[in-house]
C-alpha cells in the first residue's frame, strides 16, 4: 500500500535533457513535471526511444539534466557535490538494469577493476592492468564515466575490457560454466558478474561501502531470502535460469536497503512466464513498503503499477492509475 507523505520523495519540475553529438542535438526529454511519493509503485511507459531510460538515469543520479529542477528527499540535486551524489547512488537508490553486465552506479574503471579486487590484487597492479585493458579497447578516456553515459557499443567494449583485465588464456562469450583466473568472461544479461557466485554478486554494493563482513552476511541472507534465492547463494549465474538471475539482480538492488528501487526493463530478457514472476516479485516488494519506479515498453507490465506515466517523444502525454485503460504506447 502507498504510504502518503506530506513531501514527495522525488519532484521534477521542467526537466529537460539534450544530448549533443558533433553538430546534432537530440532532445531526449522536454519539460518533465513529475512527483513520486514514498511507498508508491510507478511505471514509466512508452515506445522505444521515447526517453524512458534517460529519465530513469536522471532519477538515479547517473546523469544530469540540461535544464529543470530535481528534488530527491527534499534536497535539490543540482546542489549536491560529486561525493554526495555518489553516496546517494550507493546507499539510497537500488538499481535493477537489463543489459551489458555492468554495474550502473560504478564508474567504467571500477567495473573493469572488479575481478582483480576479488582476487585480492594490490591497488597499484590493479590500476596498471585496468589502464592497459581500457586502452586496448579504446576506452581509456572514459574511465571516470558511468555506464549510462556511454553508448551501447561503448558499454560492450567495457565488458570486453573487464574480461581482458585478468589476462586470460581464453575469452568465452555467454553461457560458460567454467570459473577460474585463466578465463575471461563476457556475459550479456541481468547485470551479474559471470564468474562470481550469487552471494558475491549480491555482496558487491556492500563491499564498496566498506561494510563489515558480519553485517554483509546478515543483509545478504535477508535479501536473498526475500527473493527466494537463499538456497542458490553458492551457484554461478550460468547455473541459474533467466528468471532466477533477475531475482538475484533484484536482491542486489535490495541489499543496500535503498529509499527507492529503479528498474529498467526488468523483464526485457525474460519469457512471459518468468516476466510475470518478476513482476509479481516487484509487487510483493511494494506491498512490503518499497518505493518502486519501473521503466517498461510493455503495457501489460505497466498495469502492475499503481500509476503509469506514459512518454512519447520525450514528453509526458498521459497518466493512468491501476485498472485504467492505456491510450498511448
Amino acid at each position: 500500500m502507498m504510504n502518503a507523505s506530506a513531501q514527495p520523495l522525488i519532484r521534477l519540475e521542467g526537466l529537460t535533457k539534450v544530448f549533443y553529438t558533433d553538430e546534432v542535438e537530440t532532445h531526449a526529454l522536454a519539460g518533465i513535471h513529475l512527483e513520486l511519493r514514498r511507498g508508491e509503485y510507478v511505471a514509466i511507459a512508452g515506445p522505444s526511444g521515447c526517453g524512458k531510460s534517460t529519465l530513469l538515469s536522471l532519477l538515479g543520479l547517473l546523469d544530469s539534466p540540461t535544464e529543470g529542477g530535481y528534488w530527491l528527499n527534499e534536497k535539490p540535486v543540482a546542489e549536491l557535490s560529486l561525493a554526495e551524489r555518489t553516496r546517494i547512488r550507493n546507499q539510497e537508490i537500488g538499481f535493477i538494469f537489463q543489459n551489458f553486465n555492468l554495474i550502473g552506479d560504478l564508474s567504467v574503471f571500477e567495473n573493469v577493476e572488479l575481478p582483480l579486487t576479488y582476487r585480492g590484487m594490490a591497488a597499484a597492479e590493479r590500476r596498471e592492468r585496468v589502464g592497459e585493458a581500457l586502452d586496448k579497447v579504446g576506452m581509456g578516456h572514459r574511465a571516470k564515466h558511468l555506464p549510462s553515459q556511454l553508448s551501447g557499443g561503448q558499454q560492450q567494449r567495457v565488458a570486453v575490457a573487464r574480461a581482458l583485465v585478468g589476462r586470460p588464456l581464453i575469452l568465452l562469450a555467454e553461457r560458460t560454466r567454467i570459473r577460474n583466473q585463466e578465463i575471461g568472461f563476457i556475459f550479456q544479461n541481468f547485470n551479474l558478474i559471470g564468474d562470481l557466485s550469487v552471494f558475491e554478486n549480491v555482496e558487491l554494493p556492500l563491499t564498496y561501502r566498506g561494510m563489515a563482513a558480519a553485517e554483509r552476511r546478515e543483509r545478504l541472507g535477508e535479501a536473498l531470502d526475500k527473493v527466494g534465492m537463499g538456497h542458490r547463494a553458492k551457484h554461478l549465474p550460468s547455473q541459474l535460469s533467466g528468471g532466477q538471475q533477475q531475482r538475484v539482480a533484484v536482491a542486489r538492488a535490495l541489499v543496500g536497503r535503498p529509499l527507492i528501487l529503479l528498474a529498467d526493463e526488468p523483464t526485457g530478457n525474460l519469457d512471459s512466464k518468468n516476466g510475470e514472476a518478476v513482476m509479481e516479485l516487484l509487487r510483493e516488494l511494494h506491498q512490503d513498503g518499497a518505493t518502486v519506479c519501473m521503466v517498461t515498453h510493455d503495457t501489460r507490465y505497466a498495469k502492475h503499477a499503481e500509476r503509469a506515466i506514459h512518454l512519447f517523444d520525450g514528453r509526458i502525454v498521459e497518466e493512468t492509475k491501476a485498472g485504467e485503460a492505456v491510450g498511448v504506447g
